[in-house]
């Protein structure tokens, strides 16, 4: 969980049950209150995978040749700064990678100099750069870049003067790396404002996962990114932006799990492939989307729609008719509903055989991820499981396992939510029956603001919608996300900001994405100590 300290300062900023030694908990965050203004501190950012594959797509209009991987934490988000070291073997790949992807570019087309000129060359270099770097280039790295170019143009022509000048761009720290300084300008009292060219960069990371356009970064020349009313135009402009959309679904794909359903993944189960896996990742994907674009964006829909979106491969292991056309909207069967019974979820939270359907690994999911509840404390030593006899269902075993201390006490604490996913297996197929029994699928929530029994997915899925702690978890993920990094002490303004526009606006997603760009962390620089 965060790093929230202490029983509550006297000077207000983090007050209320629940913020302690162990960190924010998903109870304590309606009780926050912001009384004294305070940002955390800005460690220098690295490109993710993810980001760096968006921002040369962007840049050069193509991503052919591009081999990243993208980082997949199964801890937090791909861009918390603690998982973007760089080592030798990254830095040389990311150079090989530039190397390559340029490889694909039309040298005229990019340049728009068809003269070949090398004022042309030069005005284009800098314009490149300005937008790679998210800043404007000073005249030694123009220099530099234009002389890269000069080198290269003189061993192999024109196309490899090009194509060497923006590699050489691509591999830059200047452009993988967000290195602040911030103004003279104080803010609060920990900090300094950060520049218009460092907010347009924050902005276009947060919300595109990319680079600023030419739009964001003249804008930041004429030092309109200073204002709450110019962060919020900018911020409004650039979510109607198609870019907008696979930027801000990865964030929840993150959240709710799902991107840890990666290549490789192994199941005993003779449908499950890579075909499937990608039919999983599909569906998931365009629900996101639909809920946040097509729908009325609030984080209750995530839990509560009945449409989705499906492929003949997916139609077939839900028991629907295949649509006419591949990923067309269908309605889901009685049994599901929402993206806790899609088979994306279901399978990564899940075991490797397919009868085993997990409810330890999809309760903590729920309890850690959905509710901001850290995991019980593990015993020092767990008992063996008890034999298994023929008729035995899942979850008799596991109850049967977990009936005494040191495993009771802790299993309470989680298992109750996932015990309402028990009808869906390890590749998210539903049965109502297991062993002959009919399945129980009741289950229990505890430590939140809507405890009490439950039965089924339905119900389940029904409870998360309405929880209040709910939405703030998904404030405090989302200003997690936004900063790279867990929160301090120092974040509760932050964070309440989100969680206040999420109150007023039903948990509307993009009202809660333009509240933290209007928050201090967002347009301020600490330097981290």
């Amino acid at each position: 969980m965060g790093v929230i300290g202490g029983d509550g300062d006297d000077d207000g900023r983090a007050s209320g049950p629940g913020v302690g030694d162990d960190g924010i908990t998903g109870t304590a965050i309606a009780t926050l209150r912001c009384t004294t203004p305070a940002v955390g501190p800005n460690p220098i950012r690295r490109m993710t995978g993810r980001e760096y594959l968006r921002a040369v797509g962007d840049l050069l209009g193509t991503r052919e040749g591009l081999s990243v991987s993208e980082t997949v934490s199964k801890d937090g988000f791909d861009n918390n700064t603690t998982l973007l070291s760089v080592d030798e073997d990254l830095s040389r790949k990311l150079f090989d990678s530039a190397v390559t992807v340029v490889e694909n570019v039309d040298p005229d087309k990019l340049t728009g100099c068809a003269s070949h000129a090398q004022g042309c060359v030069d005005d284009f270099l800098r314009r490149f750069a300005r937008r790679a770097y998210r800043r404007p280039v000073t005249e030694d790295e123009a220099e530099r870049l234009l002389g890269t170019f000069q080198e290269g143009n003189a061993a192999g022509g024109f196309t490899t003067g090009v194509r060497a000048a923006v590699a050489s761009v691509l591999a830059s720290p200047n452009f993988i790396f967000q290195a602040e300084r911030g103004t003279t300008q104080p803010t609060v009292p920990n900090a300094t404002r950060a520049s218009s060219f460092e907010i347009a960069s924050r902005l276009s990371t947060f919300l595109w996962s990319s680079v600023p356009d030419d739009e964001l970064l003249d804008a930041a020349a004429r030092d309109e990114l200073q204002t709450k009313e110019q962060i919020a135009g900018q911020a409004k402009r650039m979510l109607v932006d198609p870019r907008a959309k696979d930027a801000i679904a990865s964030f929840y794909e993150q959240w709710f799990g799902v991107k840890q359903l990666a290549p490789g993944i192994a199941k005993d189960d003779p449908e499950f492939g890579e075909e499937l896996r990608q039919s999983m990742r599909g569906e998931t994907q365009r629900f996101i989307s639909d809920i946040l674009w097509n729908g009325d964006g609030t984080i209750a829909s995530f839990f509560t729609s009945k449409t989705s979106f499906a492929d003949a491969r997916l139609a077939k292991l839900y028991g629907v008719a295949a649509p006419a056309k591949d990923w067309s909207a269908i309605k889901l069967p009685a049994e599901r509903q929402g993206i806790l019974t899609q088979a994306g979820f279901l399978t990564t939270f899940s075991g490797t055989s397919r009868d085993v359907s997990s409810p330890i690994k999809r309760g903590l999911t729920i309890r850690t991820k959905l509710l901001c509840l850290p995991p019980p404390k593990q015993p020092p030593a767990i008992p063996s499981p008890p034999e298994v006899s023929e008729g035995t269902t899942n979850r008799e075993l596991l109850q049967a396992h977990v009936a005494a201390e040191p495993c009771k006490s802790c299993h309470e604490g989680f298992d109750g939510f996932g015990f309402g996913l028990e009808a869906f297996d390890a590749t998210g197929r539903y049965a109502s029956t297991e062993s002959g029994k009919q399945v129980d699928a009741s289950g229990w929530f505890k430590e939140t603001d809507v405890d009490g029994d439950y039965d089924g997915a339905i119900a389940l899925s029904n409870k998360l919608a309405q929880s209040r702690q709910v939405r703030d978890c998904a404030s405090l993920q989302y200003t997690r996300y936004a900063l790279g990094r867990l929160e301090t002490d120092d974040d509760v303004c932050a964070i309440v900001a989100v969680r206040d526009a999420a109150d007023a606006t039903n948990g509307n997603v993009r009202e809660m994405l333009l509240a933290l760009t209007q928050t201090d962390a967002f347009s301020s620089y600490r330097k981290a100590e």
